[in-house]
């Protein structure tokens, strides 16, 4: 199954998602796929920490956009 248009992401996505779910911090896992700018790994390491990872997923999405 494929979350978005680019299979490598969906992947990736679905990697992270497995590690997160055994323990494995966000931010660690997108690290460990490689994919994602450091900016976003910061931000949504930021939004963990802070409570608000949902305001900060929709700040990285509008700034890709």
């Amino acid at each position: 199954m494929y979350w978005c248009g680019n299979i490598i992401y969906s992947e990736a996505v679905l990697k992270m998602r497995e590690e997160v779910a055994t323990g494995q911090r966000l931010q660690f896992a997108m690290s460990q796929a490689g994919l994602f700018p450091h900016m976003v790994r910061q931000m949504i390491a930021i939004g963990k920490e802070s409570g608000s990872i949902d305001a900060m997923l929709v700040k990285v999405a509008d700034f890709y956009e």
